[in-house]
């Protein structure tokens, strides 16, 4: 029952990270790559639509992490082998919900037409949410060993 609030703060934490990574980056290339929102309003209305497209994405990324936490890391003893698990997850989890996305942008980038440098853009956007399981994997770590030294502490 102890690491439930690390548990939570991991989750809500890999959230927000990842739906504020998808809500930037995707502006950004929508905005460079296909001159979407050429004015301010359609900047916003552009901005507000990414993000609440970016929730499912977000979620896709952060609820397999305290599922995989809970289940096989009763105890963690290899730090960097968690971590790792932890970008492992997180990649298998976006390659099985959008593996048909990640064919044709690969297609995109082989046959190199026009839109080679979008699909680019939009593979190393989704790499780095991913990579931010790593970080939040360790900020987890160091949160379970201080809950658990403040109960070693009071027992």
């Amino acid at each position: 029952m102890w690491r439930l609030i690390p548990l939570l703060k991991m989750t809500l934490r890999m959230f927000i990270f990842s739906a504020a990574i998808f809500t930037i980056s995707h502006g950004l290339i929508y905005y460079v790559f296909l001159d979407a929102g050429q004015t301010l309003t359609d900047f916003f209305a552009l901005a507000l639509h990414i993000a609440r497209w970016s929730v499912l994405p977000a979620l896709v990324l952060a609820l397999p992490l305290p599922i995989i936490t809970a289940l096989f890391f009763r105890e963690i003893r290899r730090p960097a082998f968690y971590r790792y698990t932890m970008l492992t997850v997180a990649l298998i989890a976006t390659i099985a919900v959008w593996s048909q996305d990640f064919v044709t942008l690969g297609q995109l980038i082989k046959y190199g037409d026009s839109f080679t440098g979008y699909a680019a853009a939009i593979i190393a956007a989704n790499a780095l949410a991913i990579y931010i399981s790593y970080l939040v994997a360790g900020r987890y770590l160091r949160e379970a060993a201080e809950q658990a030294r403040k109960r070693s502490k009071v027992s």
